[in-house]
């Protein structure tokens, strides 16, 4: 979009400011520059330098634009103190992390990354945020489509004709195209936006997307956000008691859901002939509890635990066979790196988030925020499986931290209206 000026033809300040922001979030989505650069087997150890250097622009970009609006990012930050907490807590982990020096910079790329979860938190609104989402996601979508026309044999897996699209791994393309989907309902039930045939669009490569990476859990998590959606809707229907009654009902649940889900799961993944271990995970998880347990409180320091100085890992790597990056399991990651101190605080921000994005879901003209409430729901249901908590330059991360920051912002608001 452009304008005239006095000084000649000049670019809009909110559109530079969409685009920096969707130039950011595609950085921080890992997508095109990791699979360009990776090994034949999809390894990107050995370009991990370069790969950190390519988030420089993003942490450029964000700084740039929030330079103009530091008023309004400072009066989100003292509104979600408990959040700004947390995301303090890892660079704070230094002092006693089992690696130091990985913590602090770990925790660096952390609190760089999550600048432009308040950056979008203070300038942007539900809708608006959509529109930046369903771009950067559909680029993703319709690219990953394109590089299967373009180069087939970068666009699969190795081994296995599954699609992996512009991502190295094909679970990571799956979790992106279920994001999409997500969006995309989102944009086509919006009838403001006038986005319907973009959003009809955008909708078919992401479920195209979906099914040829055949990533069990994005499907998973794709289910699981009809009932989540209808949760919400609920919520919103009722209020006072009722609602506390509803909440605690769905609660219960989704408690019981937890208790049997990996037994169900191990049971159904043996009866079809399939891996009972969910891909390894429950050994590890029993590794992982045991390591949790010698240090209860404050962990083992921020992202410090899997590093390769740290003795307690490899042996985690040698009972189970294969080198784990993470826990598979964003909560046990969370007590592994920041203890019980941590874990609560992680709690108490989600919970926080879901009352407040369900008040703001509740009030009159509220349907504009149900989109941003499955998604946090949804991401938590992710982490039951993998580790994105806390991830530094992380798309999933920071969008999940600007929707915890926006319903905090925007129910405070509310509240003083």
């Amino acid at each position: 979009m452009l304008r005239n000026s006095a000084v000649g033809l000049g670019v809009e300040w909110r559109a530079l400011e969409f685009a920096g922001c969707a130039v950011a979030l595609f950085l921080y989505s890992g997508a095109l520059f990791p699979l360009l650069l990776a090994s034949p087997d999809g390894s990107v150890d050995s370009v991990r330098s370069v790969l950190r250097a390519l988030q420089v622009p993003a942490y450029a970009i964000t700084l740039a634009l929030m330079a103009p609006h530091l008023d309004a990012v400072l009066k989100v930050l003292r509104r979600n103190l408990v959040l700004s907490a947390l995301l303090l807590m890892p660079l704070v982990s230094s002092v006693w992390s089992v690696s130091g020096s990985v913590t602090l910079r770990r925790a660096v790329g952390l609190l760089m990354s999550v600048l432009l979860a308040y950056l979008l938190a203070a300038r942007f609104t539900p809708r608006r945020l959509l529109l930046l989402l369903v771009s950067v996601l559909g680029f993703c979508m319709v690219g990953s489509l394109a590089m299967l026309v373009l180069s087939p044999g970068l666009a699969l897996m190795p081994d296995v004709p599954e699609l992996r699209g512009i991502f190295t791994h094909k679970n990571v393309l799956g979790w992106y195209a279920a994001a999409a989907t997500i969006m995309n309902v989102a944009l086509l039930a919006d009838r403001s936006l006038g986005r319907r045939r973009l959003g009809l669009a955008l909708l078919v490569a992401s479920l195209a997307c979906l099914l040829m990476s055949q990533s069990g859990t994005s499907l998973f998590i794709l289910l699981m956000a009809g009932p989540a959606c209808a949760a919400f809707l609920a919520f919103a229907q009722v209020a006072g008691l009722k609602r506390l009654l509803l909440v605690v009902a769905v609660a219960e649940l989704f408690a019981i859901f937890l208790v049997f889900a990996v037994p169900a799961s191990v049971f159904v993944l043996e009866s079809v002939g399939k891996d009972a271990t969910l891909t390894g995970r429950i050994p590890l998880w029993e590794e992982v509890d045991a390591m949790i347990a010698q240090r209860p409180v404050l962990g083992w320091g921020y992202e410090a635990f899997w590093s390769e100085a740290n003795p307690a890992a490899w042996s985690i790597w040698a009972s189970v066979g294969w080198n784990a990056p993470h826990a598979h399991n964003g909560f046990r990651d969370t007590l592994l790196g920041l203890g019980l101190v941590g874990f609560v605080l992680l709690v108490c921000v989600i919970l926080r988030g879901l009352r407040h994005g369900t008040a703001l879901l509740s009030r009159p003209g509220g349907s504009d925020w149900l989109w941003a409430n499955v998604f946090v729901s949804t991401f938590v249901l992710l982490n039951l499986t993998e580790s994105t908590f806390l991830s530094s330059n992380d798309f999933f991360f920071v969008v999940y931290t600007t929707c915890l920051l926006m319903f905090s912002t925007h129910a405070a608001a509310l509240r003083r209206a």
